[in-house]
């Protein structure tokens, strides 16, 4: 028997080394595939960012030409009040249709 007791196993460190090198490969494999996973929902979370940001500028332009008209209207001949009340309902539920929209669009891209 030799001073640290590697005669009664000789090949004792080899294993050891050999399982450590296994266990190494395992982690980076699942680590690689996490990486690969976490990389593919980044990008599905940019191409539903980007859908949402054109949703709200066709939105915010449609409402922009609603309020351009809304002046145009007010500007040329004035508005009754029942006809002013119709068109700021109109205004209104472009509104709230747009902020559907988005929500709708945030809660399917999760």
């Amino acid at each position: 028997m030799g001073k640290d007791g590697d005669d009664e196993n000789p090949g004792g460190q080899s294993w050891e080394l050999a399982k450590l090198v296994g266990n190494y490969e395992r982690f980076t494999k699942d680590v690689d595939q996490k990486l690969a996973r976490i990389e593919e929902r980044l990008d599905e979370g940019a191409e539903s960012f980007s859908s949402i940001k054109t949703t709200i500028a066709t939105k915010s332009e449609k409402i922009d030409n609603l309020e351009n008209r809304l002046e145009d209207l007010e500007n040329n001949g004035g508005l009754s009040r029942r006809r002013r009340w119709q068109v700021d309902g109109t205004t209104i539920a472009a509104i709230i249709l747009t902020v559907k929209e988005i929500v709708t669009t945030l809660l399917g891209a999760r």
